[in-house]
């Protein structure tokens, strides 16, 4: 296999478990959840300029993770079908 394209697999799964990890940490601890939206807001206190820059790497890192979700429940479990698929 390409070593680029196993770099971007790993980078893809990292992205994928930072925000299932948020999503369920949200639902479950309230400890999480304060942090984030304690995250948000100082993001918004900033200037204009920097709360694009932040929505817009954001948006680039997790544009795929939608993809990723879909493709985790169609693997059903099978962690190497999943691999493969990213």
């Amino acid at each position: 296999m390409d070593q680029q394209l196993i770099i971007k697999k790993i980078v893809s799964l990292i992205t994928f478990l930072l925000v299932m990890g948020v999503i369920l940490g949200s639902i479950f601890f309230s400890q999480i959840r304060a942090n984030f939206i304690s995250l948000v807001e100082t993001i918004s206190m900033s200037h204009p300029i920097i709360i694009l820059g932040v929505l817009g790497s954001f948006y680039w890192m997790f544009s795929d993770v939608p993809r990723q979700m879909i493709k985790f429940s169609q693997s059903k479990g099978d962690l190497k079908k999943f691999w493969e698929d990213l």
